[in-house]
């Protein structure tokens, strides 16, 4: 791949989120935004390490007053997320970029407090519950934008086609007498649907590129040579 985040345009005056952006891709990618002068909320679940990665970012951008923002995501709480985007809605009137980072791999059995397994809540359902609630300011970001510039991404993974017979298990997603793989497997299927019926509703039609339309992106992770 010849694809390098130096070539990125100038990128000032737009807004985004990233999930799980203080470690990993969720940093490096807040990193390449940031660079060229986008404003970027880093969503993450504990404040001390997202401040210390914001810290860490500014001091390597050299730009102290880089606008790098911390919005509180645990996504083993749903409230969390509600509460995040209600804090993101009170500061900014235009998101041109909404990415779905954080997630968890073949982890313990555990439930959330919310009644979920953790993998389903983490990696598939808090997202959902996310991307619903910035969607309206998405598609309206996307009108007043030429077509291409709102994207939506979602990290998934190749692991979605090994989710076992019949796929999503709607009667019992929680899966507790199966392996961790096999919950991790069936939340990275869910994030394939998600992403392919976000872009069935506000995706690309066929002609030409129109306005209000919104780029998507399901990314598999594990091809990512770091």
């Amino acid at each position: 791949m010849v694809f390098d985040p130096a070539s990125l345009p100038d990128l000032t005056g737009r807004v985004y989120i990233i999930t799980g952006g203080n470690a990993g891709l969720g940093y490096e990618t807040t990193k390449a935004l940031a660079a060229k002068g986008a404003t970027v909320y880093l969503g993450a679940r504990s404040e001390p390490k997202a401040t210390a990665a914001i810290e860490k970012l500014r001091e390597t951008l050299q730009n102290p007053t880089a606008p790098i923002h911390y919005l509180h995501f645990d996504h083993m709480d749903l409230a969390t997320v509600v509460t995040g985007a209600q804090t993101f809605l009170s500061k900014e009137t235009a998101l041109h970029g909404l990415i779905l980072n954080a997630g968890i791999m073949c982890t313990p059995y555990e439930m959330s407090k919310d009644g979920y397994e953790a993998h389903w809540q983490t990696n598939y359902l808090s997202h959902f519950l996310l991307s619903s609630l910035l969607m309206p300011i998405l598609t309206a970001t996307a009108q007043n934008c030429e077509p291409g510039v709102v994207r939506f991404v979602e990290m998934t993974s190749g692991a979605h086609a090994m989710a076992k017979s019949p796929g999503i298990r709607f009667d019992k997603n929680d899966l507790p007498d199966n392996e961790p793989f096999d919950r991790y497997a069936q939340s990275k299927l869910a994030n394939i649907l998600h992403v392919r019926e976000v872009n069935k509703l506000v995706g690309p039609k066929e002609g030409e590129p129109v306005k209000g339309e919104i780029w998507t992106a399901a990314v598999h992770p594990g091809l990512v040579d770091t």
